[in-house]
């Protein structure tokens, strides 16, 4: 099985994170600043890790609709499955730390995002066994 890596999507730095290849475990975590294409960054992440899945953290609005945000990164996705990646999304209202710096706050949302997503690729798995 090939290892997930999720991505918690920014205006300056995407922050990511990767599974182990049993995709249970948080493996690593870092940021990366945005140059020119967030798609392009995301699927050169993803690439470089060996991934097939990727999970991308989605800002719906408090009340569920989609926000600006949202649908750039609906745009984004619909990119990298272009490219042959499976993407799939995680709601990621409530997960931002204000508190932290922006590199920081995407790297620990990307890892929040990943938990997240194992946690359902787990049930889904078992649902399939």
């Amino acid at each position: 099985m090939k290892k997930i890596i999720s991505c918690d999507v920014g205006t300056k730095f995407h922050g990511f994170a990767l599974s182990d290849s049993s995709r249970k475990f948080v493996i690593k975590s870092w940021t990366k600043k945005i140059l020119n294409s967030s798609s392009g960054l995301i699927c050169n992440e993803a690439s470089d890790n060996d991934v097939d899945l990727i999970a991308i953290g989605l800002p719906v609005r408090m009340s569920g609709g989609d926000s600006d945000m949202s649908i750039h990164i609906k745009s984004i996705a619909k990119n990298l499955t272009k490219k042959g990646f499976e993407v799939f999304f995680v709601d990621e209202r409530l997960t931002t730390d204000r508190s932290l710096d922006t590199d920081e706050r995407n790297r620990k949302s990307a890892e929040l995002i990943l938990k997240i997503a194992l946690k359902k690729k787990e049930y889904q798995d078992r649902l399939l066994d």
